[in-house]
């Protein structure tokens, strides 16, 4: 369209860029955290409500991530290999009880690095990095569900994808939705759209950097497919695994 109500759209985005979430992981960063190990090093139990919260962990630098990078990577891999194989591969590295103990608030990023680390042993590189395409897309599916406001989704679907990357991505660096960690996220609007992100503390083999480029970048254009362009596609410019610096991909619809 080539009018919009503008000063809904601004009020929407405000709600969207704002959105309580900075607060919310505040109060639950307060809270005592129980940092439980096995061998593979997964929290086994975290005290909480909410599967969803949200921060800006760029700027607190404290390498917390929503509960959804491991709530939707088990609900992957369960969706891959069905219940009792699944169960049966957490079991085999030492978290066999994950499924029914899933993370409420928000976790420490090494505990998901450690649910990454036993899956690449016990089922491999290729379908480990399968399995974490399907989690990002997953946990971008109830980012869009439940923390984007329904006017905010309704209104950005209607502008041309240069005005609702113009809208979203600047709301992504301030929260970087759940699964930033202690990572560094990153855009550029001009010449051609692109994101990056960067995390040593994720990517700190190429095994592992990989498998988290694969989660990236599901997340990230499942994201763009639900409200920029259905045919959305990221292309990638630089990679983690590959020994650049950070992962980087240009924004392509169509």
């Amino acid at each position: 369209p080539s009018r919009l109500p503008t000063h809904i759209l601004r009020n929407c985005f405000t709600k969207l860029s704002g959105y309580n979430m900075v607060n919310k992981a505040q109060r639950t960063m307060d809270k005592p955290f129980r940092h439980g190990r096995f061998a593979g090093g997964i929290v086994r139990s975290i005290p909480g409500h909410d599967n969803g919260e949200a921060m800006t962990t760029t700027a607190h630098g404290t390498g917390k991530i929503g509960p959804n990078a491991i709530i939707q990577t088990v609900a992957a891999l369960r969706e891959m290999l069905g219940d009792d194989a699944a169960r049966a591969v957490l079991v085999r590295g030492g978290a066999g009880d994950l499924p029914d103990h899933l993370p409420h608030d928000l976790i420490d990023e090494r505990e998901f690095h450690a649910l990454v680390e036993l899956l690449l042993e016990q089922i491999g590189a290729e379908r480990t990095n399968q399995v974490m395409a399907r989690s990002g897309q997953l946990t971008s599916e109830y980012v869009f569900a439940n923390r984007i406001p329904r006017l905010a989704r309704v209104l950005i679907r209607l502008l041309p994808p240069s005005f609702g990357l113009r809208m979203l991505l600047p709301a992504m660096q301030r929260h970087t939705w759940t699964f930033a960690g202690s990572g560094v996220f990153a855009y550029d609007l001009t010449p051609t759209p692109s994101l990056s992100i960067a995390n040593g503390a994720l990517f700190d083999t190429p095994a592992m950097a990989a498998a988290m480029c694969a989660y990236y970048r599901g997340a990230f254009e499942q994201m763009f497919r639900k409200l920029i362009c259905p045919q959305a596609t990221l292309r990638e410019l630089e990679c983690q695994a590959r020994g650049d610096r950070r992962c980087r991909y240009a924004i392509q619809c169509g």
